[in-house]
């Protein structure tokens, strides 16, 4: 695959790798508010209500390193379809069904897409986009995560004059129009690297474990930290449900201006590790003090929280790209797993110790244990993203 010269067709990968991104996000982030109304309408225990939601995690746990392979196998349109199909289908699925079985395939069918989206859209631009359009793609991909977070809270709150199903059923405008947009792609000639990496030889790499450390702590202390802090600020603070779910929010709002920051360092620094460092650095040393923050500062406290943690998917994906080449799929593969592992246990793990230990600030504390690991992984870390 060549670079692309063209400044328009490279506004054209970024717009679609983008899109399905947020897609892919969107459709995780909008069952959390939805909960209530599915379980109501499907008299579901709150238990099966968890498992369909965790049918999403399971997907992009199992199948993204055969996804990140896909990739490489089947041109970059052809997965951009897959993936906008199975997101559309499973949306539509849950939206119109009376079926329990079928509620929890099209949840299962959303995640696929998923694991498909989140290899395939790094991988477009690593691949596709010269090599000083990477830096800033990469940043403005980042910003997936969050604007997929604030898109399901704006619907949602429109749950009031429209049924669950409706808003539900919005899960399908991005993935269509990324399907739409596809068509451009076949405008791309691409010609194969003549050498491609050796994967046995890359995973000999120590850095292909420090990076995945980055990874693993960025992503199960984020999940389990957006999952629990609404039910915390409830009970600590006493605060309504509505206004702690605000608050919470901050973390990811400040999330999607973060990646481009993140670009900005990238650029500017020779060692983005440095970066990593500090990032990894404040979220162990604030994390624990969460239940202890004064109101009048929680909501910047939660601010610099999700600032922080905005920074670093960015580095992470650039290092990936890096150490990987034209193999750079089956590194998002990579991370793409470890992110479905703590879309599954990070908020279960961190409730099971609120039960056993009835202390928040211990379950907050374990959540640094994990960005600790990484801010050690950091200094151990061997390879830089742009060669001085």
């Amino acid at each position: 695959m060549s670079p692309i010269s063209s400044s328009k067709m490279n506004h054209v990968l970024l717009f679609e790798a983008l899109l399905i991104a947020t897609g892919a996000a969107f459709n995780y982030f909008k069952c959390s508010p939805l909960m209530p109304s599915i379980i109501y309408e499907f008299k579901l225990s709150y238990g099966l209500g968890g498992l369909f939601s965790g049918a999403f995690g399971m997907p992009v746990l199992v199948l993204s390193i055969p996804a990140s392979l896909f990739v490489q196998r089947f041109n970059l349109r052809k997965t951009i379809i897959a993936t906008s199909l199975l997101s559309i289908i499973g949306s539509l699925i849950i939206s119109l069904t009376h079926n329990i079985l079928l509620l929890f395939i099209g949840r299962f069918l959303e995640g696929v897409g998923m694991a498909l989206a989140l290899v395939a859209s790094p991988y477009l631009i690593s691949r596709a986009m010269v090599e000083t359009h990477v830096i800033l793609g990469m940043g403005v991909l980042m910003m997936f995560n969050p604007l997929g977070n604030v898109l399901s809270m704006v619907l949602s709150s429109l749950l009031y004059a429209f049924s669950w199903r409706a808003i539900w059923l919005t899960g399908i405008i991005l993935p269509l129009i990324s399907l739409i947009l596809s068509s451009r792609i076949d405008q791309i000639i691409y010609v194969a690297p003549k050498t491609s990496a050796s994967l046995v030889e890359v995973f000999k790499e120590r850095d292909v474990y420090l990076v995945s450390l980055f990874q693993l702590g960025l992503t199960f202390s984020s999940m389990g930290y957006l999952m629990w802090l609404p039910t915390c600020l409830n009970e600590v603070h006493k605060f309504n449900i509505s206004l702690a779910s605000f608050l919470t929010s901050l973390f990811m709002a400040i999330g999607i201006p973060a990646p481009l920051v993140a670009s900005y360092l990238i650029s500017r620094f020779k060692s983005p590790k440095k970066v990593l460092a500090a990032c990894f650095a404040f979220l162990s040393l604030l994390l624990p003090f969460t239940t202890h923050i004064n109101e009048s500062i929680l909501a910047l406290y939660i601010i610099v929280l999700g600032f922080f943690a905005g920074l670093t998917p960015t580095i992470i994906h650039l290092y990936m790209a890096k150490i990987f080449g034209s193999s750079s799929s089956v590194g998002f593969g990579i991370i793409n797993m470890l992110r479905g592992f703590s879309l599954l246990f990070g908020p279960a793990v961190m409730g099971v110790i609120r039960d056993i230990t009835n202390s928040w600030d211990l379950s907050f504390f374990f959540l640094s244990i994990f960005t600790v690991v990484s801010f050690i992984a950091s200094f151990l870390l061997q390879r830089e993203i742009m060669e001085s």
